[in-house]
């Protein structure tokens, strides 16, 4: 093949039309293709450990259980490429475009993404533990049993994306938003989420967020059915009108957090702190406050049917118009 013969001559390949080559299993480690064209190129099981792949046309390139392992591929068209079971530990994807890409099961771990626009690209089963991205919009992408172990994502939409039993343990996640997003059964064990927020719509039924810190973030509406966030930081939190039935609080420090009007029916509250905490309208109904801060807490018209107070701090709470849910 003509691209290897000039490869083999020590000859540049950056900006070389390679638009359906046949490079499967190829050594090209380190190799310099800047700007070259490699739409629906075969690079199957290619090795590109440490190549230049910045402004690479790999449009339906077929990249599978390739290694990009610190590659090169800053604003690199990725559109309908798949990557599945590809190494790209520590690769610099910056700017790329991910529209359709498919990086199934491939390791992205320590990836670095920034101003990424990911739209149906697919993640399931891929491993991106410590990555970083920032600026990112993820629409329709798929993160279903994804690894995102001390990742960080900064200031990124998601957008009806799936990111159910995704693994995030030790994650921070600073000013991301989420919309129609599903996140059930993930778990976020000691995440930092500060300042996010989710809308209406978006579900995190049944995950974990024992330890985790979300202070000043927004779950106003937000489904959150038998969540545990024991232990968690959840100061000055919006959970306005968000279903947190079941949900587990136990010695999470709520202070001043906004509860008015959610569905804590069932919920423990075990030792939680909620100074100044806001829970009108709040139902409480066979929740468990045993030992709770509610100092100076607002529980106007909230529903406390078999509501367990015992050992609570009631110093100061206001308790208009409370009802035991008759």
């Amino acid at each position: 093949m003509i691209a290897l013969e000039e490869l083999r001559a020590g000859r540049s390949l950056a900006g070389r039309d390679l638009a359906g080559a046949d490079l499967a299993g190829q050594n090209l480690s380190g190799i310099d293709l800047t700007g070259a064209l490699l739409e629906s190129a075969d690079l199957r099981n290619a090795v590109l450990a440490d190549a230049i792949l910045e402004d690479v046309a790999l449009t339906g390139a077929r990249l599978d259980g390739a290694d990009l392992r610190r590659a090169r591929l800053a604003r690199a068209n990725l559109s309908k490429a798949s990557m599945c079971g590809a190494l790209l530990t520590e690769a610099d994807l910056a700017g790329a475009q991910l529209i359709e890409t498919d990086f199934s099961k491939a390791d992205l771990g320590g990836v670095t993404f920034t101003g990424p626009m990911a739209m149906k690209t697919r993640f399931t089963g891929a491993r991106l533990d410590g990555a970083r991205c920032a600026n990112g919009m993820f629409v329709e992408a798929d993160f279903a049993g994804a690894s995102l172990a001390d990742a960080r994502f900064a200031n990124c939409m998601f957008i009806t994306t799936n990111l159910s039993r995704v693994k995030a343990p030790r994650a921070r996640l600073t000013r991301c938003s989420f919309t129609q997003v599903t996140a059930e059964n993930a778990d976020f064990t000691g995440a930092a989420l500060p300042r996010c927020a989710a809308v209406p719509g978006t579900s995190f039924a049944q995950s974990v967020f024992h330890g985790a810190s979300a202070q000043k973030s927004s779950w106003q509406g937000v489904d959150l059915t038998a969540c545990d966030f024991r232990d968690a930081r959840l100061d000055e939190v919006n959970f306005g009108e968000a279903m947190l039935r079941g949900a587990r609080f136990s010695w999470a420090s709520l202070r001043r957090a906004v509860l008015a009007g959610a569905d804590l029916e069932e919920a423990d509250l075990t030792g939680a702190d909620l100074f100044e905490a806001l829970l009108r309208r709040t139902r409480l109904l066979r929740a468990s406050l045993r030992g709770a801060n509610l100092y100076s807490a607002n529980l106007d018209d909230a529903a406390l049917e078999l509501t367990d107070l015992t050992d609570a701090n009631l110093a100061k709470t206001h308790l208009l118009r409370a009802t035991n849910g008759d």
